[in-house]
C-alpha cells in the first residue's frame, strides 16, 4: 500500500533528521502527494514539510487553513505553518496568511507567531492525525 511505503520513507528520513541531515527527500515524499488518495497526501505533505521542503511547508497551512479528513480546521496551525513556509523562502504565503488573520483574535495571532518561532521538524507529529475510517 502506498502510505505504507511512504510511511517507511518517512521512517527512515526521521533518522537521517535525527542525525542532523535535513531535506532528506523530502521533495520525493511532496510529489508522491500529487494525485494519492487523501490520507496518503496529508501524510507525504506532512513529512515532506517536516523533513524540509518549503513547498509542503505552505500545504500544510493549507490543509489547517480549510480542514480535511485527518487534519481539523485550525487557524493557528494554518497561520504557523504558513510564516514556517515563508521562513523557509515561500514568497507568496504572506497573502494566505494576512487573508485568515482577520478571523483570528490577537491571541491566536500570537500563538501562531510563537509556534512559527519554536518550529522544529517533527515527523512524528506527522502521525498524530489518523484518517477517519482506517
Amino acid at each position: 500500500r502506498k502510505s505504507e511505503r511512504v510511511a517507511k520513507s518517512g521512517k527512515a528520513c526521521a533518522a537521517i533528521l535525527r542525525n542532523g541531515q535535513a531535506g532528506c527527500e523530502g521533495e520525493q515524499l511532496f510529489n508522491e502527494a500529487r494525485g494519492a488518495n487523501l490520507s496518503d497526501a496529508w501524510l507525504s505533505n506532512c513529512l515532506a514539510a517536516h523533513l524540509g521542503f518549503p513547498s509542503a511547508m505552505k500545504a500544510m497551512g493549507i490543509y489547517f487553513r480549510y480542514g480535511a479528513d485527518p487534519v481539523p480546521q485550525d487557524l493557528v496551525r494554518s497561520y504557523a505553518w504558513y510564516t514556517v513556509a515563508e521562513n523557509h523562502g515561500v514568497s507568496n504565503v504572506a497573502r494566505h496568511r494576512d487573508a485568515i488573520e482577520k478571523d483570528m483574535t490577537p491571541v491566536q495571532i500570537a500563538k501562531a507567531e510563537r509556534l512559527a518561532a519554536e518550529w522544529e521538524p517533527n515527523p512524528a507529529e506527522c502521525e498524530a492525525y489518523e484518517v477517519a475510517g482506517e
